[in-house]
């Protein structure tokens, strides 16, 4: 068994480690804590709005590749 030297070993484990702990304990309860307290409707807007704002981004992406029936 060979093993290999990786110099950003302990960075990318105490990285990991960082991005871990702060899904668990800062995204997840306030995911929970939005989903608790906004209605389905609010969150169904919001989603609407992100929806919105990326449309321009997707529209110069399919002229560019010319699937111009894609970006109507």
């Amino acid at each position: 068994d060979v093993e290999e030297y990786d110099p950003w070993e302990k960075f990318n484990e105490k990285m990991f480690s960082f991005n871990y702990n702060f899904d668990r304990y800062v995204f997840k309860p306030a995911a929970k804590g939005y989903n608790a307290i906004t209605p389905d409707i609010v969150q169904q807007m919001i989603d609407n709005a992100f929806t919105n704002l990326n449309m321009p981004r997707r529209f110069v992406n399919k002229v560019l590749q010319w699937k111009l029936k894609d970006a109507s």
